[in-house]
């Protein structure tokens, strides 16, 4: 499975060509409708291998590794990434790249970026994983529960699953409720691309690459081949700034027929905190971005602005930093995000509205870790009426940090003056969470802005079929705030078949609420079967 490559330290190998119908491309097949087109794999599987360039650490250096996320999450770090010092992996007798980045509350998070293709997976074929860890381990779970891993511990150190899809396994030793040397496997489909006629290609190819910025134009694909590794310099690229001027490391703007493809990954350590946005689309048109990873965003990870006709699918977000936001899907238009995974210190899954509605909006399949604040919801920047929002089969695997009463694993907030409405949750799941479950918010806070007269509202909101195993908020699990005049500014709320702790709701209080704004004789109306 591993791969010799070597590292390109100083020369990035990258590409950039208009595949016209004339010269054919430079891919691998040329068809009457495609310039380029990477082949299908057949019998594949390898992990993702970045370059000598991250290497494996001395205890002291592990040290300053994890004090890194821990306590500097405002600052500047050199590498997001290093070789593990918790883990070697083995998938089917061979040895996977087993690498691990900065976390903000906990130990650093290990993970094994893992390409199989279909047919691995064919007449009940499995993958077999073993770990072998540099520390005691009693016990183990693989989260989600829901995908039915059961993994087996022995000697001590070593832990045993099985896999038998795709996707996305984490697991969790020791202390289920107070996770540390958390690990990741990410089991992902070999990168497909396809570039059409008349498009621009810009490849960066397996190897490792110093980059200043990327801005991306109409009718242009990007494609970070599987094993390259573009880290952030930290000098200013085209689209840095600060304040309002923030854009992106990657930044399109007005722009249509735009596409991030590939298993690439992205460290962005270097940019200093706050400068520049992993990803940033503004007024776009026709976007996909499908496969990469963003590493230690200085601020939102991906945020897309005014987009239209929007996918992101099987991508994946680690940071450490505050404002190191996962997917900020705002007054954005059509919209799928798909088989995502983001472990960030900040606000992870999110929908937002800054001047123009959002609508049509569905995040499926999708993992959220939010070490210090929220998972999954319409967070708080509601300058215009947000509607017709789904998660759908979503899992949150942790909240850690129960800082501020703001804080929720599930949240629908109303911050600003646009209303909220037609917002389902449905077969979502927690595991584990310090805070509020699930907390709804109408009204002036202390990051409203502009906004002196509420006249907004939450309606229509519904959690189904959702399972939520430890909401363990010493507060309460759901809390209803509204500070607005209107005492039915929250209202058509419904709970159907969910379970808190393994008990089905049945009534009301089973929902152990907490209310602020409130009178003694007022109550949401909330529906409960």
């Amino acid at each position: 499975m591993k791969k010799i490559i070597a590292a390109i330290l100083s020369v990035a190998v990258c590409a950039s060509v208009c595949l016209s119908a004339g010269c054919g491309g430079t891919g691998n097949v040329s068809t009457d409708e495609f310039a380029y087109r990477t082949e299908e794999k057949a019998d594949y599987m390898d992990s993702v291998y970045l370059t000598d360039y991250i290497t494996a650490l001395g205890e002291e250096e592990l040290a300053d590794f994890a004090a890194e996320g821990n306590s500097n999450r405002q600052g500047t770090g050199t590498k997001g990434i290093a070789v593990s010092s918790y883990y070697t992996t083995r998938v089917n007798g061979e040895e996977a790249y087993t690498y691990m980045v900065f976390t903000a509350e906990t130990t650093p998070h290990s993970f094994v970026l893992l390409d199989v293709s279909e047919d691995r997976f064919e007449g009940g074929k499995t993958l077999e994983i073993e770990l072998s860890a540099t520390f005691d381990v009693e016990k183990a779970i693989v989260l989600p529960e829901k995908l039915g891993v059961e993994p087996t511990v022995s000697e001590g150190r070593t832990v045993r699953f099985t896999v038998s899809d795709h996707g996305t396994y984490t697991l969790i030793v020791n202390d289920e409720r107070a996770p540390q040397n958390s690990y990741t496997l990410f089991v992902r489909r070999p990168e497909k691309v396809e570039v059409p006629y008349g498009y621009t290609l810009i490849e960066y190819k397996p190897g490792l690459h110093f980059v200043d910025g990327i801005t991306l134009t109409s009718n242009t694909i990007l494609y970070l081949h599987a094993g390259a590794l573009l880290v952030a310099t930290g000098e200013p690229g085209p689209g840095a700034g600060t304040g309002t001027g923030i854009t992106g490391f990657i930044n399109a703007s007005n722009a249509e027929n735009v596409k991030i493809v590939g298993h690439g990954v992205i460290d962005l350590s270097r940019i200093p905190w706050g400068q520049n946005r992993g990803i940033y689309m503004n007024v776009c048109n026709n976007v996909e971005i499908d496969g990469v990873t963003l590493i230690n965003s200085a601020t939102w990870s991906m945020m897309y602005s005014y987009c239209s006709d929007l996918t992101i699918r099987d991508c994946i977000v680690f940071g450490c930093r505050q404002n190191s936001d996962g997917y900020a899907i705002c007054s954005s238009r059509d919209v799928v995000v798909s088989d995502c995974f983001a472990r960030s210190g900040d606000d992870l899954f999110e929908v937002k509205t800054y001047g123009d509605v959002a609508e049509n909006i569905l995040f499926e399949n999708c993992i959220a870790w939010p070490d210090n604040c929220r998972g999954f919801g319409i967070i708080q920047e509601t300058n215009s009426d947000i509607k017709g929002v789904t998660y759908r089969n979503c899992s949150l695997l942790y909240q850690l940090n129960d800082w501020s009463e703001k804080m929720a694993s599930f949240v629908i907030t109303a911050g600003e003056s646009g209303n909220v409405s037609e917002i389902l949750f449905e077969d979502c799941d927690l595991f584990y969470s310090s805070v509020y479950a699930i907390r709804f918010s109408v009204g002036a806070n202390d990051e409203t802005s502009g906004v002196s007269d509420f006249s907004n509202t939450i309606t229509d909101v519904t959690f189904r079929n959702c399972d939520f195993k430890y909401p363990a908020s010493s507060r309460g699990i759901v809390k209803f705030r509204n500070v607005t005049d209107n005492p039915s500014a929250i209202s058509g709320i419904l709970f159907e078949n969910v379970t808190f702790g393994g008990v089905k709701l049945t009534s009301f209080a089973d929902l152990n609420p907490t209310y602020e704004g409130y009178s003694a004789e007022e109550t949401p109306a909330v529906t409960v079967k």
